[in-house]
């Protein structure tokens, strides 16, 4: 039977993009682990969490449903399948038998199975950033919870070491480390960083996947880390719409080119459009369907040759990071070019080309369209560096 502490603060997801070398549910063991399997969901947008046992003999499996899988020599103390839960679970945490284990919520809510005991939660305090993850101590008498700016809350016999605010990190955090011989805990960010604190030593892994590192748990000396999926924002659109497909793009690139160095050549990138015009510049611009000042991260181009047939030719040579439907950009292609470099053209009619691909300049990879919040024909198209948006038109002059 579950404890259940029903808290009220925001969730804030994360979001991330499907892989074709780390597919969502794909665990990945460091260190002397071994692999036990790997969980498939039936959901592309669900996620999900891992927790070693205390042994390392195996490991449980959570999704954000509060469905809980087991792999290895594991035991299964129950789960929130029958309950209709008002924020989805973000953490899972072992005891130190191994004969029971605590879920979050992303809310601060604390629910307890077998052994695990409850020994408080957030509900008294006003959160900056939502709980992500926890993670118990020595004694299993206390326990930390972790948010997303890696800020640390303490319960319990738990000791407070340390928190990731001010050390630079550019990816958020998802979880909280502990270890069953050492004092500390690690902070695990979604790029598959690891800060240690205390007398913690633990490594983590950047891989540059497309799907960010969405649990994390550590046993042996080494790290399991899973692999999750998120999909872009859906529903009606509004004018929170471009903001919200931009920041995707934005934490996008910040997993696909997390093992890249940054740039200062930015020469090379020619027009995506035949006999360019443009109709709308880069910046700050009132909004041609929400009538208010909203910032416009790239140029928008329509072609003034009378025999234009459509096409939308890469900008430069690079690899297909990323082809989606966005509810304002509509269909999306993104281009890595290295060197933290990358292209996006939006509103496309149609693509012509899939992740993973190699497209060189000026090869056509889709059509021009008014897919999205657009209200006409038109590329509208970034350059991004190091994930930030600039403005195309002095690049494309270089």
């Amino acid at each position: 039977m579950a404890r259940v502490a029903l808290l009220s603060v925001c969730f804030l997801a994360v979001a991330g993009s499907p892989s074709a070398a780390s597919n969502p549910g794909t665990v990945e063991n460091t260190g002397q682990l071994l692999h036990y399997g790997d969980l498939r969901s039936s959901s592309p947008s669900d996620r999900m969490f891992i927790v070693s046992a205390p042994n390392g003999g195996g490991y449980w499996i959570a999704t954000q449903k509060g469905v809980v899988s087991v792999f290895g020599d594991v035991g299964s103390y129950g789960d929130l399948s029958e309950i209709s839960l008002n924020k989805p679970i973000v953490g899972m945490r072992s005891t130190p038998s191994g004969l029971g284990y605590w879920l979050v919520a992303s809310d601060g809510g604390i629910f307890t199975f077998g052994d695990a005991q409850f020994f408080g939660s957030t509900g008294a305090m006003t959160l900056n950033k939502p709980i992500v993850g926890m993670g118990s101590t020595l004694s299993g008498l206390g326990y930390w919870l972790v948010a997303s700016d890696g800020g640390i809350f303490t319960f319990g016999d738990a000791q407070f070491f340390g928190s990731a605010p001010g050390r630079n990190s550019n990816s958020d955090f998802i979880e909280i480390l502990t270890s069953r011989v050492t004092s500390g805990y690690a902070l695990v960010s979604t790029a598959g960083e690891v800060l240690n604190f205390g007398d913690m030593e633990l490594q983590g892994r950047n891989s540059c996947s497309l799907a960010p590192v969405g649990s994390a748990s550590s046993s042996a000396g080494g790290v399991f880390l899973l692999r999750v999926n998120s999909q872009p924002e859906t529903g009606s659109i509004t004018a929170k719409s471009g903001p919200l497909d931009s920041e995707f793009i934005d934490n996008l690139l910040d997993h696909a080119q997390q093992c890249e160095t940054d740039s200062s050549d930015l020469a090379g990138f020619l027009s995506p459009v035949a006999d360019a015009k443009i109709t709308s510049s880069f910046g700050l611009r009132n909004h041609p369907i929400w009538k208010q000042p909203l910032l416009h991260g790239g140029t928008d181009y329509v072609s003034a040759s009378k025999s234009y047939d459509g096409a939308i030719n890469a900008a430069k040579t690079g690899t297909v990071i990323a082809v989606f439907d966005f509810v304002a950009y509509g269909r999306t292609v993104v281009l890595g070019h290295g060197s933290k470099l990358a292209t996006v053209y939006a509103h496309l009619k149609n693509s012509e080309v899939s992740v993973g691909e190699i497209v060189e300049i000026g090869q056509s990879i889709g059509q021009m369209g008014s897919t999205g919040a657009s209200t006409g024909p038109h590329l509208h198209f970034e350059i991004r560096v190091s994930g930030l948006v600039r403005n195309p038109v002095p690049l494309l002059a270089q």
